[in-house]
């Protein structure tokens, strides 16, 4: 009995370390390990072979400035990109996912410190977490397929200004854009597909951006691509019902500024969701200047009105306006 029991904690130990080995983030378990030279890109890739029988790539044995990940290698889809794949390699440019991967994993090209350009398909549906981390000269990034975007996956990308989402994006993690460039979002999809938007703390850099909707054109060669939607002007009416003795005295306010920063963006309408919502509390002043609607109580409109002020499409509603009160 007693050589049994080693035997079986011998094999158990095994299949617990060949289950740590195997994953590296991703959902489909990795049952084989081996090596592959793609014809296509003139490269030889280290891959995993998935539970499913797709492949994920775990690395290459010399990586290129331009590096080309396949849709498929001898006939067999790519689904993912593991775990630190390319991570830390000075030499990579540029890289570009095929259409049918779908999951770039963790780490898999963080400080890639060289790394400009991606190009990420519609087919992926997960950056997980790190997965661009530090890498500070990559540039703008499109991302419309992409449903979730994992802890600290762009963080440090002191050099992305842009990027474009869509309507499938559902959250982002945690510090997923920490200490990036990021100054403009482009979205496609509505006002209530945003609000319905998950957004982590410390993604400051995305929060404070300035917005725009998007219309995507496709043609048969490519991937969409965003076409930017002229923004039009807002309509402000400063006007207000309240009675002079309910208004704050002696103080300059923002309407709309409930976090008071000084400018309204997307943070504010994601307070009122978090007031709505029973996550955090409002004092009085606060309460003011998120009633953009001047209704009785605060409600969604509030926070959609605040939406479509920072994309600006035209609002029937008080915002950005600066109100001095005098005791």
């Amino acid at each position: 009995m007693s050589k049994f029991k080693k035997i079986m904690c011998l094999l158990l130990t095994l299949v617990m370390m060949l289950s740590v080995f195997a994953g590296f983030g991703v959902s489909s378990r990795a049952i084989s390990f081996s090596d592959i030279y793609d014809t296509n890109s003139n490269t030889t890739f280290t891959y995993s072979t998935l539970s499913n029988g797709n492949l994920m790539i775990r690395g290459a044995e010399s990586v290129p400035e331009v590096l080309v990940i396949p849709a498929e290698i001898d006939g067999v889809p790519v689904e993912a990109i593991g775990l630190r794949a390319f991570s830390d390699k000075y030499q990579l440019k540029q890289v570009i996912i095929s259409e049918g991967i779908k999951t770039i994993g963790e780490y898999a090209f963080a400080e890639c410190e060289n790394l400009t350009s991606v190009t990420i398909p519609v087919s992926v549906e997960e950056i997980e977490g790190s997965a661009f981390w530090y890498c500070d000269k990559l540039g703008d990034v499109v991302m419309l397929g992409v449903e979730h975007i994992g802890m600290a996956a762009f963080g440090y990308c002191t050099n992305v200004k842009r990027i474009y989402i869509s309507y499938l994006l559902k959250e982002i993690e945690f510090a997923a854009f920490d200490k990036s460039g990021l100054t403009e979002v482009y979205y496609c999809g509505t006002v209530d597909d945003l609000m319905e938007l998950e957004i982590g703390t410390y993604n400051e850099p995305f929060e404070n951006s300035e917005l725009f909707f998007i219309d995507l054109e496709q043609d048969n060669t490519t991937s969409p691509q965003p076409d930017p939607v002229e923004p039009t002007n807002v309509v402000i009416k400063p006007t207000s019902p309240y009675p002079i003795e309910t208004l704050p005295m002696g103080e300059t306010l923002l309407m709309g500024d409930t976090d008071f920063s000084g400018k309204v963006n997307i943070k504010d309408a994601t307070l009122i969701q978090k007031y709505l919502a029973k996550i955090v509390e409002f004092d009085s002043k606060t309460q003011f200047v998120a009633n953009v609607m001047h209704t009785e109580k605060i409600n969604v409109k509030a926070a959609t009105a605040i939406q479509k002020f920072c994309a600006k499409i035209d609002v029937d509603a008080e915002i950005d306006v600066e109100k001095v009160y005098i005791p």
